[in-house]
């Protein structure tokens, strides 16, 4: 597993900054090699890893879960031995017996946190992932996303900006005053 530092960056590229959960060190974020992690400099802390062939995986287990999802559900989950009789119930078999006792509140919770919610899930992880697996965009996930992504990216431009702050760094790198924070912003590479 290769590991890269933050790299001093180019005239042309853009500063992209990046803080440390652990130590809340400012430094510039680099691209990661394949496999490789992102490291900080000063607490070694992992900021960020590259997985290779997430979306693959991620979509054969959505796809595995799936299979199981329905293949636990035609099996019968409770049986029960009553003076010789044995009576086998699958899980939408008990929803319905307790909605015809009565226990429709009890019913509709069984039958949303089993079944319905987990069903919802893997729909909706199979509805993004086998689209971005053909390289492709997911049919109105743009839209839906972009304003989400829009206030990470706002909150992450104002973590970044109250960092630049506390280093006196606000006016585009040049430093107003001298502090503590000095050496953050250059820290030495690994060894």
């Amino acid at each position: 597993m290769t590991t890269a530092t933050t790299n001093e960056p180019t005239a042309a590229a853009p500063i992209s900054l990046v803080a440390c959960h652990e130590c809340d060190l400012l430094q510039r974020e680099s691209a990661v090699p394949p496999a490789g992690t992102l490291r900080c400099c000063r607490c070694h802390a992992e900021l960020y890893r590259a997985h290779p062939d997430s979306t693959a995986r991620a979509l054969a287990f959505t796809l595995t879960c799936v299979v199981l999802f329905f293949i636990s559900n035609l099996y019968p989950i409770v049986g029960l031995a009553v003076n010789g009789d044995l009576v086998e119930t699958t899980l939408l078999g008990a929803v319905r017996v307790l909605y015809k006792d009565g226990m429709w509140p009890i019913a509709g919770l069984v039958f949303a946190t089993t079944f319905l919610m987990p069903l919802l899930q893997m729909t909706a992880m199979a509805y993004l992932l086998v689209p971005l697996q053909l390289n492709r965009r997911p049919y109105h996930a743009a839209a839906a996303a972009g304003g989400r992504r829009f206030r990470v990216r706002s909150a992450r431009t104002l973590a970044a900006h109250r960092q630049l702050r506390r280093c006196g760094l606000e006016d585009g790198g040049r430093r107003r005053r001298r502090g503590p924070y000095r050496a953050a912003l250059r820290p030495a590479e690994l060894p």
